[in-house]
C-alpha cells in the first residue's frame, strides 16, 4: 500500500512540472495614435507602445510575439525601444516595442449612421504553447492617449483580454502529439458615432426633401406641370443623396431601407398627382383636393412609422 501511494505522489509531481515550468507575461499597451479608421477594407491604423514583463532570462517575450489579424504587413514597422530586456529591481525583465502599422477588423455598417465599433489587436506568441508561456494582463492594461481623436467616432473604454487558442490542426508537424493551444491577448478598443450628429447630417436631408414632395398635393391640382416638376426633382435629389452620402459597400444597411421607403413615397405622391389631374380634367376640383389631404395624411403618416420601425429594429439587431 506504502509503494502504491509513492507511485501515486511521483505521477501527481510529474504532472505538476509543465505547470511550474509554465512563465506568466504581463502584457500592457499603450496607444498612442489612431490615424485612420477605413471602413471600406475594414482596417485601421494604429500608433502603440506593447511592453511585456516576465521572469525567466531565457526568453524574450517582444521578438517572439506575433499579431493574429494584420493588414498589409509590408507597411507596418516595430521598433524596439531598448537594445535589450531591462531587468527590474525585482528581477523580473522588461521590454518594450513601438509598432506602427495596419490591422484588419471587422467593422460592419448595418446599423449604420447608429453603428458601433470595435477596433481588435491580436497577439499571440509564435513559439510557446500555453504550457510554456501564458499572457496575463498587466495591472493598467490599455491607456488611450487623451489626445487621440477620431473626427467620425467617439472612444469607449478600452480592454484587453486573454484566452487560449486552440488550432484544429498539426501544421504538419509530424513531431507533435496532437493540436496545441496558444496564450492570446485581445485589446479591444469600442467606437461609437455621435447620433444627434449623424440624424442632423444624414437623416433630417431625406425629411425635407420629403416634405418638398410633399408641398406638390398642397398646390392646386390644376397646376399639374408645376406639382409634378416638385415631385421629381424630389425623386432626383434622393436618388443624389443616397449615392454620395452613404458608405460604399456590398450589402444593405439601415439607412437603404430608409431610402427605399422614401423611394416609395414620392412615387406614391407623384400616382395622386397624376390621379388629381385626370380627376380634375372631369372638371370635380373639390374632389381631387380631398384626395390630396388624404393622401398627404396617408402617405406621411406611412413614412414615419415604417422609419420608426426600421430604426427599432436596427436597434435590436
Amino acid at each position: 500500500m506504502l509503494i502504491v501511494r509513492l507511485f501515486a505522489l511521483l505521477i501527481g509531481f510529474c504532472a505538476a512540472l509543465p505547470v511550474w515550468a509554465q512563465e506568466q507575461v504581463h502584457v500592457g499597451v499603450y496607444v498612442n495614435d489612431i490615424p485612420k479608421v477605413d471602413l471600406a477594407s475594414n482596417s485601421f491604423t494604429l500608433d502603440a507602445f506593447i511592453w511585456f514583463r516576465w521572469t525567466d532570462p531565457e526568453l524574450n517575450p517582444a521578438q517572439t510575439m506575433e499579431f493574429m489579424n494584420p493588414f498589409e504587413g509590408w507597411d507596418s514597422t516595430a521598433k524596439p525601444v531598448f537594445d535589450a530586456p531591462q531587468q527590474l529591481d525585482d528581477g523580473s525583465y522588461y521590454m518594450s516595442v513601438r509598432y506602427q502599422g495596419y490591422f484588419s477588423t471587422p467593422l460592419p455598417l448595418t446599423q449604420y449612421p447608429f453603428d458601433s465599433q470595435a477596433l481588435r489587436i491580436v497577439i499571440e506568441d509564435s513559439h510557446a504553447n500555453v504550457d510554456e508561456q501564458i499572457y496575463v494582463p498587466d495591472d493598467q492594461p490599455v491607456v488611450v492617449n487623451p489626445a487621440v481623436n477620431l473626427s467620425d467616432y467617439r472612444l469607449g473604454v478600452p480592454s484587453l483580454t486573454v484566452a487560449n487558442q486552440t488550432y484544429p490542426t498539426q501544421f504538419g508537424d509530424t513531431t507533435m502529439t496532437g493540436p496545441e493551444s496558444y496564450s492570446r491577448a485581445t485589446v479591444t478598443i469600442p467606437l461609437h458615432r455621435p447620433s444627434i450628429t449623424y440624424g442632423i447630417k444624414v437623416i433630417f436631408p431625406i425629411f425635407i426633401i420629403l416634405s418638398c414632395a410633399a408641398l406638390a398635393l398642397w398646390l392646386h391640382p390644376g397646376h399639374s406641370e408645376a406639382r409634378v416638376g416638385l415631385v421629381v426633382t424630389a425623386l432626383l435629389t434622393l436618388v443624389a443623396l443616397q449615392l454620395t452620402a452613404l458608405p460604399q459597400v456590398n450589402y444593405l444597411i439601415m439607412m437603404d431601407w430608409v431610402f427605399f421607403i422614401a423611394y416609395l413615397y414620392v412615387l406614391l405622391t407623384l400616382a395622386q398627382v397624376v390621379r388629381s389631374h385626370w380627376i380634375v380634367r372631369v372638371r370635380d376640383e373639390d374632389l381631387a383636393v380631398g384626395l390630396d389631404r388624404r393622401a398627404f395624411a396617408l402617405l406621411s403618416g406611412g413614412f414615419l412609422l415604417t422609419f420608426c420601425g426600421i430604426l427599432v429594429a436596427a436597434q435590436g439587431g
